[in-house]
């Protein structure tokens, strides 16, 4: 699961049930290296995992095969809005902005995201995009545009 934030990420961990809260794995407490090490040896052995993560487990993370079957989303990953750089951009573009900075930007990421889950030509999976937002507005087809033809539901 990728988190936008880590409060979101310590909500849904405090609220998992027992059962699924004891195979999960936080982000934070303690090395990346760790968590990753401690969940492939789960999967190894037949058992069950769950990684909770910020956005920066979408880049350079290898979860090919079972490491990986269900990669969820839960809200699309837009810059911060208040940075020098996207200020000047925004006052630079306008109107166009958002479409032309913000929408493409969260697209890559997105992408990026999606590729945790697909590492090798024999790999499958399900991605959940649980961010209202992806439904109800212009940046859907640019998303599903971007991503490989994967089967949508």
């Amino acid at each position: 699961m990728l988190f936008s934030s880590r409060k979101a990420m310590s909500y849904i961990y405090d609220h998992m049930p027992e059962d699924m809260k004891s195979i999960s794995l936080m982000q934070g407490s303690e090395s990346n290296a760790s968590l990753i090490s401690k969940h492939k040896a789960r999967i190894d052995s037949g058992g069950g995992s769950i990684l909770l993560g910020m956005h920066s487990f979408s880049e350079g993370l290898d979860l090919p095969g079972n490491y990986l079957s269900h990669l969820i989303i839960t809200k699309i990953p837009f810059s911060v809005p208040v940075t020098p750089v996207s200020t000047y951009r925004s006052e630079e573009m306008g109107d166009r902005y958002f479409d032309a900075y913000v929408i493409p930007d969260a697209v890559r990421k997105v992408v990026q995201s999606a590729g945790r889950l697909i590492r090798r030509e024999s790999d499958s999976g399900l991605i959940s995009i649980l961010d209202s937002r992806f439904n109800s507005s212009s940046m859907r087809p640019a998303m599903v545009s971007a991503l490989p033809p994967y089967t949508y539901i």
